[in-house]
């Protein structure tokens, strides 16, 4: 998620101020609070997943290496994002260049990986359900590795070259004119390469994910729709006690992949409560070239609240993680149902029925 300002949507007012430094001269103590206990939950929960899933075995599966991902990714937004941001604000504006260049990386790339784990969720989804054959052949940690593994090498990629760029730009003006230049912060400064532009990165490791995601999970509900209408249609013979041995047997498998879609669909809420607001007020400084403080710095926090509200899920949606997390405390594991009523096993039973 990029730190933009009005200047970077001029070039008539290229040098015009850092991000929100205008306004925000420093956070009351009550608003720094709040700021600090959201990274210290942040911070403290993503930590807590990666230590479950560190000493219990259980949870390494193909899937939760995707989990595993997103949590540590949303860890690095906790460590390094939000507190330079915060710092930021509280500053006035003002940090100094390595400061800077620590919240611009991590505020771009560490984002960004969360939003590339979830299209790969869904990718995944729309495979299992697509493809269930191909899917279970396939489904392997080491495929999973090599999905995250692209997602993690194209976002570092897209981000790299820009952010080189800029920074390099930067050390020229503050060697050139120390005390004229300012907007450590910024981006998109006065000479900066059309192809090296902030926008791109938004394009690409913003709105790119975010999209797939949601295409992706429209897919895998429409799949799913498509395979329940059709259940629904078979006629139950005789012989179904015969054909119900299968069924039990996988009754645990298929479990895991209603917990599976249980947790993409509440990912994709998380996706769309809480960056549509950010990715419009982008759209709506881009089409105005207006730039509003407040509204900039509500959208930028509850972009970041998705990496705090991530691991919480976690816990609700997936068995697993949960009884983990319970067995760590030593409240000993707890089975629970998790999601909604499925369809599926309720269209059947009524078949039976009649």
């Amino acid at each position: 998620m990029p730190n933009l300002t009005v200047s970077q949507l001029s070039v008539d007012t290229v040098t015009n101020s850092t991000v929100f430094g205008s306004v925000t001269s420093a956070l009351s103590s009550w608003i720094l609070a709040v700021l600090i206990a959201l990274m210290f939950v942040t911070i403290s929960a993503n930590f807590l997943i990666l230590l479950v899933f560190v000493k219990n075995s259980r949870l390494r599966n193909p899937f939760n290496t995707y989990l595993f991902s997103l949590a540590f990714s949303d860890l690095l937004v906790g460590i390094f994002a939000m507190p330079f941001y915060t710092a930021y604000l509280h500053a006035g504006g003002t940090l100094n260049t390595l400061h800077c260049s620590i919240w611009m990386f991590f505020d771009y790339f560490a984002t960004e990986i969360s939003l590339w784990t979830l299209a790969v969720i869904s990718l995944d989804r729309v495979w299992a359900v697509t493809w269930p054959v191909s899917y279970r052949k396939h489904n392997t940690t080491v495929k999973s590795l090599s999905l995250l593994g692209t997602a993690w090498v194209l976002a570092f990629c897209v981000v790299l070259p820009g952010f080189l760029t800029t920074r390099n730009l930067n050390m020229d003006k503050l060697t050139t004119n120390v005390t004229g230049y300012s907007d450590q912060c910024s981006w998109d400064i006065e000479g900066m390469p059309l192809w090296a532009a902030s926008i791109n990165v938004i394009a690409l490791n913003d709105f790119t994910p975010c999209l797939l995601t949601v295409l992706c999970y429209i897919i895998t509900v429409a799949k799913i729709f498509q395979m329940s209408r059709m259940r629904t249609r078979v006629v139950v013979g005789p012989s179904d006690n015969a054909q119900q041995a299968g069924p039990k047997r996988s009754s645990r498998s298929e479990k895991k992949e209603k917990q599976a879609f249980f947790l993409l669909t509440l990912l994709i809420c998380s996706i769309i409560v809480m960056w549509t607001p950010w990715f419009f007020y982008f759209l709506w400084t881009l089409a105005t070239g207006k730039w509003n403080d407040t509204g900039a710095t509500v959208t930028y926090w509850l972009a970041y609240s998705m990496s705090t509200v991530n691991p919480l899920l976690f816990n609700v949606a997936n068995d697993d993680v949960h009884s983990a997390i319970r067995e760590l405390f030593g409240l000993g594991s707890k089975r629970r149902p998790v999601g909604p009523p499925n369809i599926n096993d309720i269209e059947i039973e009524t078949v039976h029925a009649s």
